[in-house]
């Protein structure tokens, strides 16, 4: 079953990106079909200097943006989430238990560092109007979370005895990443697209 769902899934994503491919060679042709008919009104197109320039200068800069790190940080929270099995916590096993009160302690202090990182007076995570929009809580909130949730969960898995040593910890965080690794391919193709209809208009 779960084999069939994962089946669908990559069919699902090869397909959006195949979707996206075409849709940026089809900006691509149009910019430069409405380049060479009205030459007043369209003054960009992916195919003269600037365009060239700019899709193979900028493109590093494109994907490097908040998005690709949240992607990555919550991937690799999910594989640890997904391998501690904290899901099936059994509370009449006395080491999942106790595992289960260390990862509530650990979720809860990351709570309270949090708040006091922003609700007191002159917290330093507001912005220089004392707002949280924008500031630097608004731009490491996922982080922290993601960050926050994987700690707990490897805390989980190895006192619990769900993994066991450096490298069984090093699986759960990498797991995530290889079971997200298509949605990084999408991300490449999507945001390369949106910067592109961006450059156009």
């Amino acid at each position: 079953m779960m084999s069939n769902i994962m089946a669908n899934r990559q069919k699902v994503l090869a397909y959006v990106a195949l979707a996206l491919g075409l849709a940026q060679i089809g900006i691509m042709l149009t910019a430069w079909l409405l380049t060479a008919a009205w030459p007043e009104d369209f003054t960009r197109s992916f195919l003269s200097a600037e365009g060239v320039r700019w899709f193979f200068g900028k493109f590093q800069t494109n994907l490097a943006s908040p998005v690709l790190v949240w992607l990555l940080v919550c991937s690799i929270a999910w594989g640890a989430y997904r391998q501690s099995h904290i899901w099936e916590y059994d509370r009449r096993e006395y080491r999942q238990r106790f595992a289960m009160g260390v990862t509530m302690f650990e979720l809860t202090l990351a709570v309270l560092v949090m708040l006091a990182l922003t609700m007191l007076p002159h917290a330093i995570l507001l912005n220089v109007m004392g707002g949280l929009l924008p500031s630097s809580f608004s731009q490491s909130i996922i982080p922290y979370c993601a960050f926050s949730v994987t700690f707990a969960c490897c805390s989980f898995a190895l006192i619990s005895g769900r993994v066991k040593g450096v490298e069984g910890v090093f699986r759960m965080l990498t797991s995530g990443i290889e079971s997200a690794a298509p949605l990084f391919v999408i991300y490449v193709f999507a945001t390369q697209l949106i910067c592109s209809i961006l450059y156009l208009v």
